[in-house]
């Protein structure tokens, strides 16, 4: 069987991780590499990693490449077009988060690969770590029984890293950037995955470097929110800090009728029911994928992208029974996260609960 022949538009993470990813996968060629802002850029890039073609020019890319996939990691205001243009060449999209500028371009996007019957998937590959996939199966079984209320809580040891980052598109609301979009999304799919669909929300967003390199700052860097949960009375709280010198990672508790899950970053899971203390939860090696052989202390994004990367590849190919294992999340899964985070910036514009748009 030959192997599926994937495109990236994207010089950044889409170099740094995906291009690695995707050649360690038995059934996957990276063959083309776009550029979009820097000129030589994805030359440079795939001369490193061996990867036979370089333009930039995406939609060149698009017109003399035979793809069987493309992955999409530009800007977010990019995201649209670039999707747009790859499902009409009826070109499978693996594209990243935040999946678009808004509820309209993101609706777009998943109603044309629909429209095509085409796998569009978006790159929320931490839902593959162990501990998630053990907390769902657990919330499945019933361990929680009825959710009541959850925290959910990150923040990122890296002030001076960030107070000094240089100015680009992560700080440009009409580029999409700020923290809600570039880990907000990640935060909130986990809790949509994990606990279920949020009704409405309240929320603060705040920009704490108001300025980079002489430029105005109009993304926001911190943001807190409170959920109402759909169909039920539960609640929830969310905050992300990313200008922390002492940072502790993401730490998500969920309170229920039955019992108390705590997810400690992606390395331990904690489980109690109602009258015991909690105890660690035992986690299953699921990175371990036929052909595949990960590099010594490989990034942390790999792992988890890998098994996205197995599931896609038998989405693609149509094999492999339906369930769990073949899971990733999709354009309708990237657009109820975008959904959330409309509502979000409404809520704080407004200063108001505003309810999330289905």
């Amino acid at each position: 069987m030959s192997k599926l022949k994937v495109g990236i538009i994207g010089t950044g993470f889409g170099a740094l991780i995906q291009a690695p990813g995707f050649s360690m996968h038995p059934e996957c060629e990276v063959v083309a590499l776009a550029g979009v802002a820097r000129p030589g850029r994805a030359a440079e890039q795939a001369a490193k990693l061996g990867i036979p073609h370089a333009y930039d020019d995406w939609q060149a890319m698009l017109a003399q490449e035979e793809l069987d996939l493309v992955s999409v990691v530009s800007a977010p205001h990019l995201h649209h077009p670039m999707t747009i243009a790859a499902l009409e060449r009826r070109i499978p999209v693996l594209c990243e988060k935040p999946m678009a500028l808004n509820l309209a371009e993101a609706q777009s996007m998943a109603d044309a690969a629909q429209r095509r019957g085409l796998v569009g998937a978006i790159d929320f590959e931490f839902r593959h770590n162990p501990v998630r996939t053990r907390f769902k199966e657990m919330v499945q079984e019933g361990f929680l029984g009825d959710l009541v209320h959850f925290n959910l809580t990150m923040s990122l040891p890296a002030f001076e890293r960030h107070v000094n980052r240089p100015m680009g598109w992560l700080w440009r609301e009409e580029n999409g950037g700020g923290m809600l979009g570039a880990i907000g999304s990640h935060l909130i799919d986990t809790l949509r995955w994990l606990l279920g669909d949020i009704d409405s929300v309240a929320a603060r967003l705040s920009t704490h470097v108001a300025e980079r390199q002489g430029e105005p700052v109009t993304a926001d860097d911190t943001f807190a929110f409170l959920c109402q949960m759909a169909g039920s009375k539960a609640t929830g709280i969310a905050q992300m800090l990313m200008y922390a010198h002492h940072g502790f990672d993401m730490r998500l508790e969920a309170f229920g009728t039955k019992g108390t899950l705590v997810l400690l970053g992606d390395q331990k899971l904690l489980a109690g029911r109602a009258g015991q203390s909690l105890e660690e939860v035992p986690l299953p090696a699921r990175f371990d994928l036929p052909g595949v052989v990960y590099p010594e202390n490989p990034d942390k994004h790999i792992p988890p992208f890998m098994v996205m990367v197995d599931n896609l590849v038998q989405a693609i190919r149509r094999t492999g029974a339906p369930g769990p294992s073949r899971e990733y999340a999709t354009f309708a899964d990237g657009a109820a996260v975008q959904a959330v985070l409309d509502a979000i910036r409404q809520a704080h514009r407004e200063e108001r609960w505003v309810k999330v748009q289905r």
